[in-house]
């Protein structure tokens, strides 16, 4: 999510997103963050980077890298009030932990818990976090996590394109509301 990592096509495999699909490989490590994410989700998900920071991005990284990283997202991406936020009048940290939950359920409902392969998505025209079992959600070998965004202020290189079929979660605001729909996708 920091932007680093490698670009492929629209993708970008970032600090998040790697930490991510590292800890979908320990239960309990998943258990963790969701319970910090329902410890916040009343307050519509203040303070979402101080649990990722705890939860998610120590997975790989060492306590500077995790300051850092930290007050990148809080600065960027999750604080609405910043000057240099990515998605301004979006409800990011909301949207972003309402949807990382579905992800972790969506996993964490088999035993063990499917992987997780996630990615940021580039160029998307909202804010939108879709989860998708892969190939279907009737015989799943992983979760899918795309973290679709406009793009921000900052310059991202991008090309191709991603397709997919089967069953996604979308969470975004939904009329000034964020909320997780299912959504089907067209087959190829």
């Amino acid at each position: 999510m920091s932007g680093a990592g490698p670009v492929i096509g629209s993708l970008v495999k970032g600090a998040a997103c790697e930490c991510l699909d590292a800890l979908s490989k320990d239960r309990n490590g998943m258990l963790a963050l969701k319970g910090a994410l329902v410890g916040i989700a009343g307050a519509k998900y203040a303070g979402l980077e101080t649990v990722l920071g705890q939860h998610l991005l120590s997975v790989k990284f060492n306590p500077a890298q995790v300051a850092n990283l930290v007050k990148h997202l809080k600065d960027h991406w999750f604080d609405p009030s910043s000057p240099s936020t990515f998605f301004p009048n979006t409800p990011v940290a909301e949207t972003y932990g309402e949807g990382l939950a579905v992800t972790l359920d969506k996993s964490l409902a088999h035993d063990p818990p499917l992987p997780i392969d996630s990615n940021w998505l580039v160029d998307h025209k909202e804010f939108d976090m879709i989860t998708f079992l892969y190939p279907d959600k009737n015989s799943p070998s992983q979760v899918n996590l795309l973290i679709a965004t406009p793009r921000p202020v900052v310059q991202v290189v991008t090309a191709g394109n991603l397709r997919s079929t089967g069953t996604a979660w979308s969470t975004r605001a939904w009329n000034g509301r964020v909320e997780t729909r299912e959504i089907q996708l067209p087959a190829s």
